[in-house]
């Protein structure tokens, strides 16, 4: 029997998309639940034989992927973030590209002797939740392109390395929310709110490889959404209003804690929502959609800078 806290997971960046570096260096993957696993597709068999009895069925394509749900550090989510992004980290700046940055990830149950990789994981949805209570929470979606098993008490990896911050973001990190202008908490109470990246990833199949597995997976349009829920004020309504004539607005907030901060700035977003209303003893909020048009985020981080020693007296 296996202990799901005797499981392992590590991850480690790809140089060529869906080949494990020779000499990598792995990184802990903190989560609470991981879900990157091979599916495979089977195929009916509509043969009509001799009898009623069914034909069986036949394998077909397989797909490696799947959700890693974590709390969300300072550094933890830096190379995840590039993958979604399409572009690498320049002077604590993320911005969109086109690169492709793929990861091996891969979970040993050391209890059982059970280990599993899947290849080419290339991030193709990363959302951040916001609660109005508890931790930040961040979902990364994976599409891999290749997978393997095996159970003779070996791991695909060493020693990985914990690179995490170590002070989880709470609802209590979340600091210079601004809609359409207006700060939160001055003309509007911000309940609860999430983002999302999504590169509306497509996959793409190659017959002759001889592999049921993906041949590529390839990011399309770049989409960052989300849902904010405000409480109902002349400024909550004012960005409801944008609803029936389709302006944008600039949207942003920062994570911050005693290890750094990221900064998200959304400069055109578009939102929908419908009309609110309460009962007599209700706190009446609005709920908005949200969706980047036209020009594209940025995500800019922040360490904190460790304090510098107090110099030693001369003659000490």
């Amino acid at each position: 029997m296996s202990s799901g806290a005797k499981v392992t997971v590590a991850y480690t960046r790809e140089t060529t998309p869906g080949t494990t570096p020779a000499s990598a260096t792995w990184d802990i993957f903190r989560r609470t639940s991981f879900g990157v696993k091979p599916t495979q597709n089977m195929n009916d068999n509509n043969e009509i034989g001799g009898t009623r009895m069914a034909q069986g069925r036949t394998p077909g394509t397989t797909d490696v992927g799947g959700d890693v749900v974590c709390k969300t550090r300072y550094g933890q989510h830096d190379a995840f973030l590039a993958s979604c992004f399409g572009a690498d980290w320049v002077n604590d700046t993320l911005n969109m590209g086109n690169d492709r940055i793929t990861f091996s990830l891969a979970t040993f149950a050391s209890d059982i002797g059970v280990s599993s990789i899947a290849t080419g994981c290339q991030v193709s949805t990363l959302q951040i939740q916001i609660p109005n209570d508890g931790d930040v929470q961040t979902t990364v979606t994976f599409a891999g392109l290749g997978w393997q098993d095996k159970d003779d008490g070996t791991s695909y990896f060493g020693t990985p390395t914990d690179i995490d911050g170590k002070l989880r973001y709470s609802f209590k990190n979340v600091t210079a929310i601004s809609l359409n202008g207006v700060t939160g908490g001055d003309g509007f109470c911000v309940d609860t709110f999430n983002i999302q990246f999504d590169n509306n990833m497509q996959t793409q199949r190659c017959i002759g490889s001889g592999s049921g597995f993906a041949g590529a997976n390839i990011p399309t349009t770049f989409t960052p959404s989300g849902q904010i829920t405000l409480s109902w004020s002349k400024s909550a309504y004012e960005a409801w209003k944008k609803t029936l004539t389709g302006e944008a607005m600039p949207f942003s907030f920062t994570l911050e804690n005693a290890e750094g901060s990221y900064t998200f700035n959304f400069p055109s977003v578009q939102v929908d929502g419908d009309w609110p209303d309460g009962g007599n003893t209700d706190i009446i909020q609005v709920q908005l959609n949200i969706t980047g048009s036209d020009t594209p985020p940025t995500i800019t981080r922040k360490p904190v800078a460790s304090p510098t020693p107090a110099p030693t007296p001369s003659g000490e």
